[in-house]
Order: structure tokens, then C-alpha cells, then sequence
């Protein structure tokens, strides 16, 4: 397999814009229901304390969106492994991939488990992340 470092970048580049976009939703839905609906800053945020030794809700945003950036890169490296391309379909499969793995890490991270508001708001966050990823890619 040979990887053009270009799709790495164009992978980081458009992982944070989709995670960027991600944010958005996720900040509506933060306003609307509080902390506790947006897993993935809670997650972040935890992230934190383990880094920091203290919590810093600037820090979790900054690790969220860096997140999105590398997850942008493991789809990139995805994509060049199947030879496939991107498209909103294959980004939206892999935000649905993402979703599940958030589901599975929230409860051991945070403490709390992923039920309520936050599960709804997670699938829709992570299907837009994964569609724009697809398609910016």
C-alpha cells in the first residue's frame, strides 16, 4: 500500500472540519440540555484531568476537535487500504463506527453511563461528522 502523505493531510484537514461541524450540533444540544447531553466534551473533559490534573472545558473542546482531525486520518488511511473513495456514504458508516465506539468508552471514561439525551445527540453528531468527513476527504 502506498499512502500519498496529501490524503493524511487532506484526512486531518477535513477531520476537523467535520468535527468542527460536529461541535456545532453538539453545542445546540448542549444549551438546550446541559453538559451531560454532549458524551463526547464529557469524555474530553475527563481526558483533562488525566492530562492537566484538573478540568478544563477549553482543553476538552481543543482534544475534541484534534480528535476529529485523527479520526480524519484513520478514515484517509481506510480509504487508501480499501482503494475506495470517499463519499458521504462511507463517512457516514464510519461516524456510525465512531458512534459505537463512544457508546462503549463513555461509561469507563466519565463514570456515568451513556443513557438519556446524550444517545440521540451522539448518533446525529457523529452521522453529520462522518458525512462531511466523506465528503470533504
Amino acid at each position: 500500500m502506498s499512502l500519498d502523505p496529501a490524503a493524511v493531510i487532506r484526512g486531518f484537514g477535513a477531520g476537523l472540519a467535520a468535527a468542527a461541524a460536529m461541535m456545532g450540533i453538539q453545542a445546540l444540544a448542549w444549551t438546550r440540555w446541559g453538559h451531560r447531553a454532549v458524551f463526547e466534551w464529557t469524555e474530553a473533559e475527563a481526558g483533562t484531568v488525566r492530562l492537566l490534573g484538573h478540568k478544563s472545558f477549553r482543553a476538552a473542546l481543543v482534544l475534541n476537535l484534534l480528535a476529529g482531525g485523527v479520526a480524519g486520518i484513520v478514515f484517509a488511511l481506510g480509504l487508501a487500504l480499501l482503494a475506495a473513495t470517499p463519499t458521504a456514504v462511507l463517512g457516514a458508516a464510519f461516524g456510525s463506527l465512531m458512534w459505537v465506539i463512544t457508546l462503549i468508552i463513555h461509561e469507563p471514561v466519565t463514570g456515568d453511563p451513556a443513557r438519556g439525551a446524550g444517545v440521540p445527540i451522539s448518533l446525529v453528531s457523529h452521522l453529520a461528522y462522518g458525512a462531511l468527513l466523506g465528503a470533504f476527504a
